[in-house]
């Protein structure tokens, strides 16, 4: 599934609704903390091969601090221009990744039953 944004908070919440598991607030905090680690490691496997030092500082500055000026999303979109073909790559990596991470979510839900 294409995630609807780059920003991982806004993909968490595309995965817990898509999976449609539903959780109580304790599981809730702890599950999202989990899949945007989850996201965020996609996306570094999607980059670091892509990106020389100096920017993958800039992306470890924008994973670590989207506060400032600028969405997320624009701030990603800056640091992907300079190299071809990282937002399809990056956009790939984490549509693999939610697949895999709503299927989890709907086997574990169905087991708990």
């Amino acid at each position: 599934m294409k995630p609807e944004s780059l920003n991982p908070e806004e993909i968490v919440d595309q995965i817990i609704k898509v999976s449609g598991v539903e959780l109580d607030q304790a599981e809730s905090g702890e599950a999202r903390a989990e899949i945007q680690q989850q996201l965020e490691r996609a996306i570094w496997e999607a980059v670091l091969t892509d990106l020389d030092d100096s920017q993958v500082k800039r992306f470890e500055d924008v994973l670590d601090n989207t506060e400032g000026e600028g969405s997320f999303e624009d701030k990603i979109a800056e640091i992907t221009a300079e190299v071809p073909g990282l937002a399809e790559k990056i956009e790939s990596r984490l549509a693999q990744e939610i697949d895999t991470i709503v299927e989890l979510l709907q086997e574990s839900s169905s087991t708990s039953v």
